[in-house]
């Protein structure tokens, strides 16, 4: 235990630069490791703790082979909400079902709604596993259930009900549907946008006619989100469409268009990703690019064989 009380130790002095090599010993703890961490945790101040996560969550980021399980699960008891919150996000590639009781324990009764939104939407990952069967059944039953009481409670937080539009939205069945239908056909504009962000993770070819319309409409948030759902859909129908969008007034909504060109890929995409390699616009080329070497591989996977 002398290693992690040495750690902790180094690691207390706010005024001290926090190195990679002090971060990187707290990866792969063992359990008892972990509650002598857990321990040491409370004892450092908040500006400490905050410094700490929010590296941690940057580092794990950079580097798959780190594993921080550990820290970020114990800190989503922190009492403070940035701290909380930096916890939740640093666990992105964590799929153990252990943790969905924890997350929608977050989103029900946390203090905080900044922390209830982002285990709204970390709840995503295992909506995602549910449907691909990967989970058991009565955890997407919990999932379903814990969201939807969000969605439909109009006195939630705004931005919470969108998190938990857009992570229950990768359940395909007829209830989710028309969920995300309702959202999309309320007044609230903000929900909207996160209507037409799940209608390109549900995936039901259904809601192409509303995307290939919202790709002419005048507000760019809303052109933006369609571009990225057609991406998202990968149906080569919108393709005219995003090439138009390809030369939008909006870069933000240009650079969408021309990433869900090479999500689709075929023909017609490859040709007009082919020829925006001579854009004026430098980030336009570069763009094109990627985008043009994504959409050979989803044409044929083969093309960039070495």
């Amino acid at each position: 235990m002398g290693s992690v009380d040495d750690l902790m130790g180094q690691l207390a002095d706010s005024t001290k630069r926090l190195t990679k090599s002090q971060l990187v010993g707290l990866s792969d703890m063992s359990s008892s490791e972990a509650k002598r961490f857990k321990e040491l945790w409370q004892g450092l101040g908040v500006v400490r703790r905050r410094q700490i996560i929010v590296q941690l969550t940057i580092e794990v980021g950079e580097n798959v082979e780190l594993n921080f399980d550990s820290v970020f699960t114990s800190c989503l008891s922190d009492p403070d909400e940035i701290v909380r919150t930096k916890a939740i996000e640093g666990l992105w590639e964590c799929q153990e079902p252990g943790l969905i009781r924890i997350l929608t324990s977050l989103l029900k009764d946390d203090s905080s709604q900044i922390v209830r939104a982002a285990a709204a939407k970390a709840l995503g990952v295992f909506v995602l596993l549910a449907e691909l069967g990967e989970i058991r059944q009565h955890y997407a039953e919990q999932l379903e259930a814990a969201l939807l009481n969000v969605i439909k409670n109009s006195t939630q937080d705004l931005e919470l009900r969108q998190r938990a539009l857009e992570s229950i939205s990768y359940f395909s069945h007829e209830p989710i549907f028309e969920v995300i239908t309702e959202a999309y056909r309320g007044e609230e504009q903000p929900m909207k946008v996160s209507a037409l962000r799940a209608m390109g993770r549900n995936l039901d070819s259904r809601w192409l006619t509303i995307l290939l319309k919202e790709l002419s409409n005048p507000q760019s948030d809303i052109r933006l989100e369609a571009a990225k759902a057609c991406g998202e859909m990968g149906d080569e129908k919108t393709v005219i469409k995003l090439i138009e969008r390809s030369e939008d007034e909006d870069s933000g909504v240009q650079l969408a268009a021309i990433q869900a060109l090479g999500q689709i890929g075929g023909k017609r995409a490859i040709n007009a990703l082919s020829g925006m390699l001579k854009h004026r616009e430098p980030k336009v080329r570069e763009a094109a690019r990627e985008a043009l070497q994504e959409a050979q591989f989803v044409s044929d996977p083969m093309s960039l064989a070495i």
